[in-house]
């Protein structure tokens, strides 16, 4: 579990740095502060964590109560982070979805999800600055896998048998 963890922390502060590099790519006016970059890294760490832990349970086979893990972490997004829920909850959808037809559809639907809010971002003259285009491009990335976590976190539980959580723990020692 403190592997999991650990990874997933990584993870998250990973998604922070990508989150907080496409916010100075597509801001026009861009505004560092350090409480705010702290704030954004911290959440995602928290976030990361929680993920991590969640995926370390259902590996060792634990406690469904485990879900509850990533809960704080959602602070990061009671703040303009929110526009990138929707797109990462259709990527988790999608990744859900057995049908081939459905899932390109929910991955269509979460990239104009991110998309269609970036159309707006441009440099005051109506015309788009070239790093908002590649912030674009990193904040479609950053939904992905804000929405690999999100499956994970959602996917269905299916708790390991005594048995198989101690060969489970036996082949990782190894």
């Amino acid at each position: 579990m403190l592997r999991a963890a650990g990874r997933g922390a990584l993870a998250g502060l990973a998604w922070g740095l990508l989150a907080r590099l496409f916010m100075r790519l597509v801001a026009t006016n861009p505004e560092f502060t350090w409480a705010g970059t702290l704030s954004i890294l911290g959440l995602s760490t928290l976030l990361g964590t929680g993920l991590g832990l969640v995926a370390g349970a259902r590996q060792d086979g634990r406690s469904r109560w485990w879900r509850l893990a990533p809960v704080p972490g959602l602070v990061l997004f009671m703040s303009p982070g929110m526009v990138l829920l929707p797109g990462a909850v259709l990527v988790a959808v999608a990744l859900a979805v057995r049908s081939r037809v459905a899932t390109l559809l929910l991955l269509v639907a979460a990239i104009l999800a991110v998309v269609v809010p970036a159309v707006g971002l441009d440099d005051g003259d109506g015309e788009a600055s070239p790093l908002a285009a590649v912030g674009v491009a990193l904040v479609i990335g950053a939904v992905g896998l804000l929405g690999v976590g999100f499956h994970e976190w959602w996917r269905r539980w299916t708790p390991a048998a005594p048995l198989t959580r101690a060969l489970a723990r036996s082949e990782t020692r190894v």
